[in-house]
């Protein structure tokens, strides 16, 4: 049985893209709690098994609870993305085996831009100063060891994305059971 799948990562990483890719066409069940306006762990009714993980350390429910909705969706994996936010340690550490936590990467500068042209296309004002704000805290903790085995690189050097379907057989492949914890598959690097 595959691990069920938290992904993190700052604003414009592409995080609810390769979410909805993996919906539409890999047939994952993305649950989406980056959302605009919106407490999406309310919105998606996950609070109590959330505050369980984050709060208790506790990632058990977290994981049974996403494992029912995609048993009920009939899907294949599932794979919850986050607003831009850090996890500790202890979150990072203690979720291996019942959930599989992974970042998206890549230099901050790519994640800015890529916001910055998402937010121009809906007609929105880009805000630096914003986005720097709410992507500090996650952008020091890439710093932290304990992030090393928990990062997938998703823009190259020159700042383009990684192809969604690259992305999607890493986390493929660092779901399944037997690679959990494996330091074999450490970060991606293209």
């Amino acid at each position: 049985m595959a691990l069920p799948i938290v992904l993190g990562g700052p604003s414009g990483s592409g995080k609810s893209s390769l979410g909805e890719y993996l919906d539409r066409i890999k047939r994952w069940l993305h649950l989406e709690a980056d959302q605009e306006g919106k407490d999406g762990i309310d919105e998606l009714g996950l609070r109590e098994v959330w505050n369980r993980f984050y709060e208790r350390y506790d990632p058990v429910p977290l994981a049974q609870e996403l494992e029912r909705r995609r048993a009920v969706e009939g899907r294949v994996r599932v794979i919850l993305t986050l607003p831009s936010m850090h996890l500790c340690a202890a979150h990072l550490e203690g979720a291996f085996s019942p959930l599989l936590i992974q970042f998206l990467a890549g230099p901050a500068w790519a994640s800015l831009r890529s916001r910055t042209k998402r937010e121009l296309a809906k007609n929105a004002v880009p805000g630096e100063a914003h986005w720097c704000e709410n992507n500090k805290a996650i952008l020091e903790a890439f710093t932290k060891p304990a992030y090393a085995r928990h990062k997938i690189v998703a823009f190259q050097q020159n700042g383009r994305r990684v192809a969604r379907g690259v992305l999607a057989q890493r986390l493929f492949d660092l779901s399944r059971p037997s690679n959990v914890g494996s330091t074999k598959l450490g970060p991606t690097e293209l």
